[in-house]
């Protein structure tokens, strides 16, 4: 309750960037590159992220404000919010790795849960971070690829060794 709805959106501002930031090195740490060996295409991509984020800070901060503990409400009742904000992050991850990591392959791994038609017709496809990448499929995306938005989704991309998926890409959502 310390904080005016502008305060609180310049706070987000910040976080988004530190935070994506953040999630993007330890992606593309996976594959031996640091952050000055980013090419001008993934820090491209960096940056498109961010800025697809910065476009619900207004309508989070003004929640976020009438959700404040000078307003009567226990941080217990929102922190469920931030599981989205942890869904844009692991985004983040999964991309950078794709992009860094181009040749090596990747199965789509759908984890515990409901799951959208989606990411069960993409469950255990097998494919190169290029691919994935050329097609700007990933596991909690907001692309609009996924039926589900990436919202609470739980899947996630995990190296392999398996033969690549063979013949056309289903048809997504």
């Amino acid at each position: 309750g310390s904080l005016n709805t502008l305060e609180i959106a310049d706070s987000l501002f910040s976080n988004i960037r530190r935070g994506l930031e953040q999630s993007w090195q330890e992606g593309a740490k996976e594959c031996g590159v640091l952050p000055d060996e980013r090419t001008q295409a993934e820090t491209d991509k960096l940056n498109l992220l961010i800025g697809d984020n910065f476009q619900y800070v207004g309508n989070v901060a003004e929640w976020l404000f009438e959700h404040s503990k000078a307003k009567g409400v226990y941080f217990s009742d929102v922190t469920y919010r931030a599981d989205l904000w942890i869904n844009r992050y692991l985004e983040v991850v999964g991309i950078a790795k794709t992009m860094a990591c181009q040749e090596t392959k990747y199965r789509w791994q759908i984890d515990g849960g409901e799951h959208c038609r989606s990411c069960l017709k993409l469950n255990g496809r097998v494919a190169r971070g290029s691919a994935w990448t050329s097609r700007n499929i990933a596991p909690r995306s907001l692309s609009g690829i996924l039926k589900c938005g990436g919202f609470n989704c739980k899947c996630s991309f995990i190296p392999t060794d398996e033969k690549v998926t063979r013949g056309r890409w289903p048809n997504l959502p």
